[in-house]
């Protein structure tokens, strides 16, 4: 939809407001063909400001607001003219009212908002418009059939009641040219008497019109008033909500803390009874009656990390094995690698692992051999009884071994004959 500038019209024609209140108020105005004839703002205007802007390029048929609901101050200019008040079925969103404004320069935003209002008013009757420029007479004022139209006539009752007023009106032209010039003197004075007593009520409405302009006025300065103490308890409330929040966000921050706390407190406890009992262990080892144990609760690869990582192991400790079956020479290297002394085991291990220690010169006993004695998180075994039994173990390996040696030595020797004498009979058959 095309718009143009129209100069400003020089009677008091049917024209289409678009209003945006506030602060800063914006006003536009366009014919009933949908042009533009004049689009301002300004700030701080009052009510009867607006009116007196609006009366001076013609009637309002229609007040236009680009929001619902309808502002207040729109509709007290339409009451002011008597006239259709326009608002959308939902408030124009930016983006629409951009679209219906983009062929048309303004200043701000404001402009752009009334502009739009006007524009989406003109639009909702653009097509009945249409129809009463293509069936309105050439007689007739096509605006003042607009007009009627807008106040809810139908577009033939309209143009049926212009053209009988229009014949009522030539009727009385036609008798007044035939009267006679006594009465036209008589007509005279009548309209002199009327035209006095119009002039006193004009006076008396501009009187009462300057009493409105002065309560508007009144009235804004309350508004504003008003306004600014909405705005001061608005700000009030922001601070506390902030406040509110803040607090709330602390709150949750110092139960997280006291959770930890607690955690660490509990940790802290535990610590300190595995600290006791390293120092009774600790005395202990130091008169050398016991020797610590480092548990791993099962013969896994996991197992023996996790007993690494919390007490760590090194050579020359003694591993209790919780549960040994299950691992192999695999896992008993992983223990073989860390040259512990000795490993006591609770239940049978794997032949594998057993065959494993052995040739690592790493002893293996079963917890009947050596008890092994709890003390919390730690175990302990009698420092003496481990030395005897380790070396008792270690003279049943070199002698094993010993005896491995002989029998290998012997296997040798006997496979030696019997490969001589499988010779001499072979050359002793040589033709």
């Amino acid at each position: 939809m095309n718009f143009k500038v129209s100069p400003i019209p020089k009677s008091r024609e049917h024209v289409i407001v678009g209003i945006d209140p506030g602060t800063t108020t914006a006003i536009a105005i366009l014919n009933l063909k949908g042009e533009l004839i004049e689009l301002l703002s300004s700030r701080n205007l009052s009510s009867s400001d607006v009116i007196d802007q609006i009366v001076t390029f013609g009637h309002p048929l229609i007040v236009a607001s680009d929001v619902t609901p309808t502002p207040c101050n729109v509709e007290k200019i339409k009451r002011a003219f008597d006239a259709h008040l326009f608002e959308p079925d939902q408030s124009l969103l930016v983006e629409e009212k951009t679209r219906l404004t983009r062929h048309i320069g303004y200043k701000n935003e404001h402009e752009r908002d009334a502009l739009a209002a006007a524009i989406e008013a003109y639009g909702s009757f653009k097509i009945k418009f249409e129809k009463i420029e293509k069936k309105t007479p050439e007689d007739l004022d096509i605006n003042e059939v607009k007009a009627l139209v807008v106040n809810g006539f139908s577009i033939g009752s309209a143009i049926s009641t212009l053209i009988h007023l229009k014949d009522e009106e030539d009727k009385k032209i036609d008798t007044e040219e035939i009267q006679d010039e006594k009465n036209v003197d008589a007509q005279i004075l009548k309209l002199k008497e009327k035209t006095k007593n119009q002039k006193e009520q004009i006076n008396r409405l501009k009187r009462f019109i300057d009493e409105l302009k002065l309560k508007l006025s009144e009235k804004d300065e309350k508004i504003d008033d008003l306004n600014g103490l909405i705005n001061g308890i608005k700000n009030d409330i922001k601070v506390d909500v902030r406040k509110s929040r803040e607090i709330q966000i602390k709150n949750k921050e110092i139960s997280i803390l006291r959770k930890e706390l607690k955690k660490m407190e509990l940790i802290n406890l535990k610590l300190k009874d595995r600290i006791n009992e390293l120092k009774e262990i600790g005395v202990l080892n130091f008169f050398q009656r016991i020797k610590p144990v480092k548990i791993v609760d099962a013969f896994t690869k996991n197992s023996i990390l996790k007993t690494e990582r919390e007490y760590g192991i090194s050579g020359r400790d003694v591993v209790f094995l919780a549960d040994g079956t299950g691992g192999g020479n695999v896992t008993a290297n992983i223990l073989i690698d860390k040259a512990v002394l000795a490993i006591i085991c609770e239940n049978e291990m794997s032949h594998f692992a057993k065959e494993a220690f052995f040739d690592a010169n790493i002893p293996v006993f079963s917890k009947e051999i050596i008890p092994i004695y709890r003390a919390g998180g730690f175990a302990l075994v009698d420092f003496c009884l481990l030395n005897d039994n380790i070396s008792i173990w270690k003279d049943k390996r070199e002698r094993a071994l010993k005896s491995k040696k002989e029998v290998f030595l012997e296997s040798l020797i006997s496979e030696y004959r019997a490969s001589k004498k499988i010779n001499k009979n072979e050359s002793s058959c040589t033709p």
